[in-house]
């Protein structure tokens, strides 16, 4: 697989995880980020974003796929406790309006 997969025309390209494993070392031993994106014809933002996710990673003793997997586990619990809050809400006016 190559390092960037196009999707329709150029319009959003898609990185490996081999390749962020390879560009992120890259990155942090160069003079600065901004530079490493430059040289490797990537954004700036995409890079700092690399970066970030994996020192996070690094923190936590964890890898860059368990802490997405997390978040995502999250978000899904915080949508259903928001969907709960509303039925238990829902439930509490009614029985007030019919009593």
């Amino acid at each position: 697989m190559s390092q960037k997969q196009n999707l329709q025309n150029n319009q959003k390209v898609i990185y490996t995880t081999e390749y962020r494993a390879q560009v992120v070392p890259l990155a942090l031993g160069a003079v600065s980020i901004a530079q490493a994106a430059w040289d490797l014809g990537i954004s700036e933002k995409t890079l700092h974003g690399w970066v970030a996710a994996q020192k996070n990673a690094s923190a936590t003793g964890t890898t860059v796929e368990a802490n997405k997997a997390a978040a995502s586990a999250h978000s899904r619990l915080r949508r259903e406790c928001a969907r709960l809050r509303q039925e238990r809400d829902f439930c509490s006016k009614r029985e007030r309006s019919c009593a």
